[in-house]
């Protein structure tokens, strides 16, 4: 099966709603509709016969978290999703390696990337990826209240 990974507009974000949990979700696609116009943000899909089976966004400027991002250095890698049924097949995995690949093309040198304490599968994908330098605990947000610790890829 043939796997199309890009960057999406604003107007494709609905496209997405498979893939949140969120209860709000008209709230964060407006939200991230604006910082995709604002440029803080690049999201990315990975396309499975024109349904968006995965999800990352890239996150270039945070405001909330200045050591997350580092102008023209360090992006943040934030809400990367699969769909379940994708899941456990080495998708997310190529995935990820593709959108680290185009991150380092862009001449980034780091990635963050969040972990939630009890997401076990996602700690090994991660740490496999080279995602193994602590940076900071963070305490969650109004999407994800979870508390994650926050480790640095260099590229």
């Amino acid at each position: 099966m043939d796997y199309i990974i890009k960057i999406i507009n604003p107007k494709e974000l609905e496209k997405l709603n498979p893939l949140f949990t969120a209860e709000d979700t008209e709230k964060f696609i407006k939200e991230r509709a604006e910082r995709i116009e604002n440029r803080d943000v690049d999201v990315y899909v990975i396309e499975s016969d024109n349904h968006f089976i995965g999800e990352v966004t890239i996150v270039f400027n945070d405001k909330r978290c200045e050591d997350y991002t580092i102008p023209n250095r360090r992006v943040y890698m934030e809400g990367f999703r699969v769909l379940d049924e994708y899941q456990n097949k080495g998708i997310g995995q190529y995935f990820l390696s593709q959108v680290v690949n185009k991150i380092k093309e862009q001449g980034y040198s780091e990635i963050t990337i969040g972990v939630a304490d009890d997401n076990e599968n996602a700690k090994h994908i991660y740490s496999k990826h080279g995602f193994t330098e602590f940076v900071r605990r963070d305490p969650g947000n109004e999407y994800d209240p979870h508390e994650c610790n926050v480790y640095l890829k260099r590229l």
